[in-house]
């Protein structure tokens, strides 16, 4: 005699709509800007191709890339080196204006932080200019964390900070 054992279910998805079936589909060019948030890797360049293959004018595009390790004049610690070199070049060869946003002193300024506020956000602006703000309410506070295995954005390395700007 047998026993049979069934794979449990973990979800029900005997109503689950057909992800290839097209709904809430948008139109793609209802748009005025188009910002596409550029790491260098792959789906971020796709996202780029994508659009420019389904005919979104150049004009409409700008590539922003955050540097997490700060500004340009700040040491690479997270960052490959070459990352700047490589968007820059891409944003050349695209003809696409290409901005920079980073976190003064980076993801390392933010992981040693003691009794400081967050540092301030800074952002480049068409026109050459950089904007910078934040990093001037809130309570002083201190991180000194590394990577730590929690739920909890505001023990990780990878903080909530560094996730939402």
């Amino acid at each position: 005699m047998t026993t049979e054992k069934k794979q449990i279910a973990l979800f029900d998805i005997t109503d689950a709509p057909d992800p290839r079936d097209k709904f809430g589909e948008i139109d793609l060019h209802s748009y005025d800007h188009y910002i596409v948030a550029i790491s260098g890797g792959k789906d971020s360049v796709c996202c780029l191709l994508h659009l420019l293959e389904n005919g979104v004018p150049r004009s409409k595009i700008e590539l922003w890339h955050h540097r997490v390790d700060g500004g340009k004049d700040e040491p690479r610690v997270w960052d490959w080196p070459v990352t700047d070199a490589y968007l820059e070049a891409l944003a050349r060869a695209f003809e696409l204006p290409l901005y920079y946003s980073w976190k003064v002193n980076g993801i390392t300024g933010e992981m040693m932080r003691r009794n400081e506020l967050t540092k301030p956000t800074c952002f480049e602006v068409p026109g050459g200019h950089t904007v910078t703000t934040g990093g001037n309410r809130g309570q002083e506070s201190t991180r000194r964390m590394f990577p730590a295995i929690s739920p909890d954005m505001s023990k990780r390395f990878c903080s909530a900070v560094f996730r939402t700007h």
